[in-house]
């Protein structure tokens, strides 16, 4: 199996410069790789819920394969206002993925500017993983953090699921 050379071959474009990959993205094969518990989570509609989505074109990411363009690979990350004098926002909070969504959404509310990028998740579909995907979209989230003007990408993370590889 190839680990690093497939994913080197991908094409990396934003949802603004690709806005046909959104529905490609959340196709079920690569749905089936999110944790279940994930896909209820109530914090989760203030990136992915129908009214929301769309203001974070320039941010969330999708690479392919030009020889299996309709199997892409989804990268999300939000922009968040972060140390800048904000109450409770000078250290990352444990609410981790949650909160970061959370200050996302009352930014926008508020029309407070992002200082910082926070990553969310990079789906990839189960039959393409373990091919370093994982990591060189984590490369593209941050190129295209930098190309938007923000020195500082967060991510925080949750564990896997690697009991089949116990």
């Amino acid at each position: 199996m190839m680990t690093g050379a497939y994913a080197e071959q991908l094409v990396v474009a934003t949802l603004a410069q690709r806005p046909d990959l959104r529905a490609k993205v959340f196709a079920p094969e690569i749905r089936s790789a999110v944790p279940e518990f994930m896909r209820h989570d109530p914090a989760g509609a203030f990136y992915y819920g129908e009214r929301h989505f769309d203001r974070y074109f320039e941010v969330g990411s999708a690479a392919y394969d030009p020889a299996e363009p309709d199997r892409p690979v989804g990268a999300f990350s939000v922009p968040f206002a972060f140390r800048d004098g904000t109450p409770r926002r000078e250290e990352l909070h444990y609410g981790g993925w949650d909160e970061v969504i959370r200050w996302a959404h009352q930014d926008q509310v508020d029309g407070r500017p992002a200082t910082a990028v926070s990553d969310l998740e990079i789906m990839v579909a189960p039959s393409l993983q373990r091919r370093g995907i994982s990591r060189f979209m984590l490369g593209a989230l941050r190129e295209n953090t930098r190309r938007l003007g923000f020195a500082d990408l967060y991510a925080p993370l949750r564990p896997t699921d690697n009991t089949a590889s116990r």
